[in-house]
């Protein structure tokens, strides 16, 4: 991903374009399902906590790319 446009890994904090992401959303939804899932079946409770964590960034995530993006979506 380090070359592709868009995608900046090599700054202190990695930037993604938005529009890169977007056409992962389908993608990025079932990973968070699965996290979630994972969180709830997992018994090691680190594992666990590290499973719902990814699963509510993976949300918030989500939950932008559908509001910044709800007209394209529409269209």
């Amino acid at each position: 991903m380090g070359e592709v446009k868009g995608i900046n890994l090599v700054t202190e904090k990695p930037q993604i374009d938005p529009n890169m992401l977007f056409l992962y959303l389908e993608e990025l939804r079932g990973m968070q399902e699965r996290q979630e899932a994972r969180s709830k079946a997992l018994e090691n409770k680190k594992e666990k906590k590290a499973a719902k964590l990814k699963s509510q960034h993976l949300k918030v995530l989500i939950d932008y790319l559908d509001e910044d993006f709800a007209e394209t979506k529409k269209a």
